[in-house]
């Protein structure tokens, strides 16, 4: 009796034992798949960086085009809509081209003037001519060239460059027609003289005595010389 007793007491002490083990060993289970599952240590994704495309790069960056707001003979090139800018530089321009001139002779006056665009620079040339009586020679103060010249005094009529309108000069070519993306001809740029009898610039019609603007325009593949009475803005330009 007692025996049967001690046997069943080691029976379910056993049995106790392996609910035991079986139950650390589940708790170890759960606790290693809660380790495998905690956020600190699972692994964390590569940055990824943006990427911008062609067509994004594009719209960045738009193709330059000139605009009203770009620096004169910026192109190199000495177009209808840089003239009203010729208004605001040329007193400057005729000053030192004037300081050259009397430095050669005191009795030097301006007889015409040209301006085109400088090489490699967004600013204006002034390339005036000069005619003095005591020298009786007509002197460039661009390039300081002195060529002699046998001629009636009262032949070589001064420019009045206090009446020079280079906005009347580009309103007159707009309403020909001529828009400000063309340009004038780099062999004449604006030149600028007055016209007399014995001293002709322009075609016959064109009046005496006034200031003349002559451009040479290439329109339609020919080039046109345009000349333009600095007092009215009226064009004329030679028969075909």
């Amino acid at each position: 009796m007692y025996r049967s007793n001690v046997s069943k007491h080691k029976i379910a002490e056993v049995s106790l034992r392996k609910r035991v083990i079986r139950l650390c060993a589940g708790l170890v289970t759960v606790f290693a798949i809660a380790a495998c599952s905690s956020p600190e240590l699972a692994p964390t994704p590569a940055a990824v960086e943006p990427t911008t495309t062609s067509s994004a790069i594009a719209q960045a960056s738009p193709t330059a085009s000139r605009t009203s707001g770009a620096e004169p003979c910026a192109s190199g090139k000495l177009l209808i809509g840089d003239l009203p800018a010729i208004d605001r530089a040329w007193q400057k321009g005729i000053e030192e081209a004037t300081a050259n001139a009397t430095e050669w002779q005191q009795d030097a006056v301006i007889s015409s003037l040209r301006v085109v665009c400088q090489l490699f620079e967004t600013e204006f040339r002034w390339q005036a001519t000069f005619y003095s009586r005591n020298a009786q020679a007509f002197y460039s103060s661009d390039t300081r060239e002195v060529v002699p010249a046998s001629i009636v005094e009262s032949d070589v009529p001064e420019l009045r460059v206090n009446q020079l309108s280079f906005a009347l000069l580009h309103d007159a070519l707009n309403q020909a027609g001529y828009g400000d993306e063309i340009e004038i001809s780099p062999s004449s740029g604006v030149d600028i003289r007055i016209n007399t009898q014995t001293v002709p610039f322009g075609p016959p019609e064109a009046p005496d005595d006034v200031i003349l603007y002559h451009v040479a325009i290439e329109r339609l593949g020919e080039v046109r010389d345009v000349f333009i009475d600095g007092r009215d803005g009226i064009i004329y330009t030679y028969r075909t």
